[in-house]
């Protein structure tokens, strides 16, 4: 730390040198020897960094992105392309944000939906679902789905093929979410009897009709569930869908 006061005031320096302010020694620095100076000041940061910080690169990359997201709000213009390194983290940084979720539509024998009844949320028509979340980094949707339903409700299931995509826009804070639902298929007495209810996060679950879901679900989910059901069905294509609609 002492190195990089000391190359500071070596750069302050050569400042002085060059704009000649020093009125006993007038010019004593050229623009190259400043430049020296302040490449000095940024190798001595650098090592200072990479000495203190466990993931030095990573904090770079992140206050760089900071700093230029500070810098569009101030007016300056975007970067024209990702290149590589820093500036590509700068430009990851000001991408748009979008949310994700996988979740799983399981049937019973007869041909019921099951639903779960999530214990965090807020009024009754807001709170059942099919099992599913959000997705984890690192994880595709059909990971994301598998693995929140395991957690949900006990069950390890490989997801089938993809019935919906529902892209819902930006709610609040919240940004745009794209909502992936896969065929769970129809779950034998054998599972139905292992379902196992995740602690503080779900409270309750059934196998409903369509008429029992439509009485549980916000609107938007059941128009994903009716359309969803479609595709399981044969009747439909899979469906692309905005806020539970098609296009």
């Amino acid at each position: 730390m002492l190195k990089v006061a000391e190359e500071a005031g070596e750069a302050a320096a050569a400042l002085i040198g060059v704009s000649g302010q020093n009125p006993r020694k007038g010019t004593s620095h050229t623009t190259t020897d400043l430049a020296a100076e302040l490449c000095d000041v940024i190798m001595a940061a650098s090592v200072a960094l990479a000495t203190v910080v466990p993931d030095p690169q990573e904090v770079l990359e992140q206050h760089l992105g900071r700093l230029y997201l500070r810098s569009l709000k101030a007016g300056a213009s975007p970067l024209d392309a990702p290149g590589t390194g820093l500036d590509r983290a700068a430009w990851a940084a000001s991408l748009p944000k979008v949310v994700a979720s996988g979740s799983m539509l399981f049937a019973d024998g007869e041909g019921r939906t099951l639903l779960v009844r999530q214990s965090h949320r807020g009024s009754e028509r807001t709170v059942w679902n099919a099992p599913g979340g959000g997705i984890e980094e690192g994880e595709s949707p059909a990971q994301g789905a598998r693995r929140e339903a395991l957690e949900e409700i006990g069950l390890d299931v490989l997801p089938g093929r993809l019935l919906m995509v529902d892209w819902c826009r930006r709610d609040g804070d919240r940004p745009p979410l794209a909502q992936y639902l896969y065929d769970g298929g129809t779950l034998s007495a054998e599972q139905i009897a292992r379902i196992r209810l995740q602690p503080g996060e779900i409270a309750e679950y059934g196998f409903f009709d369509l008429e029992g879901a439509r009485e549980r679900l916000a609107p938007g989910a059941f128009g994903r569930l009716t359309r969803a059901l479609a595709v399981r069905d044969g009747l439909e294509a899979l469906q692309d869908l905005e806020d539970g609609l098609a296009r």
